[in-house]
């Protein structure tokens, strides 16, 4: 058994089931705008973004933080699947990106690479002061699809990589430095300037509350994913297509 955790505290699911342009909010008006032209393909769940082999250009943003305040509690997720697998010198590929500007603070999911070890991770950083992400040791190669959740309850975050919890901290809740913007991408930081990743990307979403386990088990449903329509049943759920 899993929980379905409804509808009631998502702020948006971006299925990127488009075949061109921008990429729609399913749930609220959180439209994201297509940079680069990244291109559609078939995902897990009908089409997803494709950012190619060797992004530079391709990323999805919006000039805000989709409502959410500095250190609300929050859980954000991206089910992606890398096309080129990270290797040789430190890198970075965000796949999702989440900057107060006026606190200069980030929330991110992505994969990197540090001194030859692969690495998923998740979670708060203040902005040229310390990153206070959670970080697992993982190499995710280009074969199967995967889901990086982050839940964040204003004290305690949780990463969770395919359903399963595989670190937690409790990030510093101060402020960072320098002069920022608001801003949300997903594929590369929120201004396409850096970080970008080489990835199937599909279904995504934000909520402004705390998944609980048995909800990030739910919408990983053993592998298959979830798609938005998945939220009407309510209650508990068996794993199912």
């Amino acid at each position: 058994m899993a929980t379905n955790p409804t509808t009631a505290n998502l702020i948006s699911w971006w299925k990127f089931d488009e075949a061109s342009g921008n990429a729609a909010d399913a749930h609220g008006a959180n439209t994201l705008t297509n940079n680069g032209t990244a291109g559609f393909v078939s995902g897990l769940w009908n089409n997803c973004a494709d950012l190619g082999t060797a992004n530079s250009t391709k990323y999805f943003n919006r000039a805000d933080v989709l409502g959410l305040t500095v250190n609300a509690a929050r859980s954000y997720g991206c089910t992606f699947k890398m096309r080129t697998e990270l290797s040789g010198a430190d890198s970075i590929a965000k796949l999702f990106d989440n900057r107060h500007g006026s606190n200069k603070v980030q929330y991110t999911l992505g994969y990197a690479r540090v001194s030859g070890v692969n690495k998923v991770f998740g979670g708060r950083t203040r902005i040229n002061v310390a990153d206070d992400s959670v970080y697992y040791n993982s190499d995710l190669g280009t074969a199967a699809w995967h889901q990086l959740i982050v839940t964040f309850n204003g004290t305690t975050q949780i990463l969770y990589l395919d359903g399963t919890a595989v670190g937690n901290s409790n990030p510093n809740t101060g402020d960072g430095t320098g002069v920022f913007s608001d801003g949300f991408g997903i594929g590369a930081s929120n201004v396409g300037d850096a970080y970008f990743t080489s990835a199937y990307v599909d279904e995504s979403f934000a909520f402004n509350d705390v998944l609980t386990a048995d909800e990030v088990t739910w919408l990983w449903n053993d592998g298959i994913g979830r798609l938005y329509s998945s939220f009407t049943g309510g209650g508990f759920m068996m794993f199912s297509s």
